[in-house]
């Protein structure tokens, strides 16, 4: 049974999560999530239950695009140079309606506003054709007041084979400059297509402009849908999955700054494309499976791939590969991930200390116990994702409780994962001790609650 998610992305994730967990393949309507992190998340439990995830970009499978796709790969336009997308529209009825603004335009339950809810069809379009966009940047205004959402945006963005592009978006423009346009611009042409309005698509070359118009089918759906199912029953290879549709909520939330993710380090960038190549092995290595497994039925021979020796290291490569990814592992189909890598916190802590010194002598035993008075701690502690620094005081201290008398300080370091904890301090305890008991020593003065300065201690532990 195929679940299917239609609901506003923002519960996506969950839906889509519970679904692989319950073993059920999941048919997400786009954009896959409402941020980038929500499709990671989505993406990690697939992995870990191994039940495919699909993503409802179905554009790819359609005519009209397709013919797009084989003018660039046919070389028509000579080798493309620079993508443009224009893309503009009046605000809709019920965007007037500030009482009840529809759902798309609530950044919270939507990701942002129609943008995120119509542009990740043009940029999942260019990515399956040009790869993954691994450089973006986006200016974003609100110039109708309709709604607390953008709905004016300007971006700028960098494949990763160095193709540059440029998109705008208006959401509140007049009627005449209404216009759904993508331009391909190579070196020897360009190639202009609409995404929504399904325009003719233009080719211009020195040939002149020419006009192409495939037909599309009645339930637009319906080419992906049967390439999902066909990867079900094991017939074909589905590409329109998680995978490679995460790649556009990272371009989109990159554009409109609401993500976490400030920057993209080099390391990222490897990490992105290691994850695209390794979709696109599969989907090979998952064909050429196939083709052994025909022929081996056809002829009725049984080929051993590997040894029992190299089984058994595949095998115990996997879970120690398993045991490293579980690590870190939270249950985020209930408990939503820190959105923010940085963290600062304030921590309050009592403490009681109690020492004893004691020797065995020709006397007898001779034993000593001090500690100072409880104390009452203030911290501050700076965290950057799983590791904490933190720097505590006595409170004493500040209202100059411990006059003339060594302070308290505690330095502490945590470093914690949902699995472990590590705590590494250093403490100095100050020097206000009071004996509080003793035995083997002939005293004639009373001594109990007597201050005991002389001892002081560092503490690494």
């Amino acid at each position: 049974m195929l679940s299917t998610s239609l609901r506003p992305p923002s519960s996506h994730a969950t839906f889509a999560i519970m679904a692989m967990k319950a073993g059920k393949p999941v048919y997400i309507e786009k954009p896959m999530a409402a941020s980038y992190e929500d499709c990671a998340r989505i993406n990690r439990i697939s992995q870990e239950t191994g039940v495919p995830c699909f993503v409802a970009y179905y554009r790819r499978y359609l005519p009209y695009f397709q013919k797009v796709r084989q003018m660039v790969e046919n070389g028509e336009i000579g080798n493309v140079i620079n993508i443009q997308i224009r893309f503009a529209q009046p605000p809709r009825n019920l965007d007037y309606n500030s009482t009840n603004l529809p759902w798309r335009v609530q950044a919270d339950i939507a990701g942002g506003g129609y943008f995120y809810d119509l542009a990740p069809h043009q940029l999942d379009l260019l990515q399956d054709m040009f790869g993954c966009i691994l450089e973006a940047e986006g200016y974003k205004s609100n110039r109708g007041g309709l709604y607390q959402a953008e709905d004016t945006i300007s971006a700028c963005f960098k494949f990763d084979s160095g193709l540059p592009g440029s998109g705008s978006w208006c959401f509140v423009a007049h009627e005449s400059a209404k216009e759904d346009r993508i331009e391909i611009i190579g070196d020897k042409g360009m190639i202009c297509f609409s995404v929504f309005t399904y325009e003719p698509i233009a080719l211009h070359t020195e040939r002149g402009r020419e006009e192409f118009l495939p037909e599309n089918p009645p339930h637009v759906q319906l080419p992906l849908i049967k390439a999902v199912v066909e990867h079900l029953q094991g017939k074909a290879i589905c590409t329109c999955d998680g995978i490679s549709a995460t790649p556009t909520n990272w371009v989109m939330d990159r554009i409109l700054n609401n993500s976490n993710i400030t920057f993209m380090t080099n390391a990222r960038k490897i990490c992105l494309l290691l994850s695209f190549f390794l979709y696109i092995l599969n989907a090979s290595a998952q064909e050429e499976i196939k083709k052994d497994t025909t022929a081996q039925n056809s002829k009725g021979v049984l080929v051993n791939l590997t040894d029992g020796f190299a089984t058994t290291v595949r095998h115990t490569g996997r879970k120690i590969r398993k045991v490293g990814k579980e690590f870190n592992a939270v249950d985020t189909t209930f408990i939503s991930p820190n959105l923010y890598n940085l963290a600062f916190m304030l921590e309050h802590s009592s403490w009681y200390e109690y020492y004893r010194l004691g020797s065995n002598s020709n006397n007898g035993e001779q034993s000593i116990s001090f500690s100072p008075n409880a104390n009452f701690k203030l911290g501050v502690y700076f965290g950057w994702r799983w590791i904490f620094l933190g720097y505590s005081f006595d409170v004493k201290d500040i209202f100059g409780g411990h006059k003339n008398k060594a302070k308290k300080t505690e330095m502490a370091l945590n470093l914690y994962s949902s699995k472990f904890g590590v705590d590494l301090y250093w403490r100095k305890t100050g020097s206000d001790f009071k004996i509080r008991s003793y035995n083997g020593f002939q005293l004639n003065t009373p001594t109990k609650n007597m201050d005991f300065n002389g001892f002081q201690s560092k503490i690494r532990g």
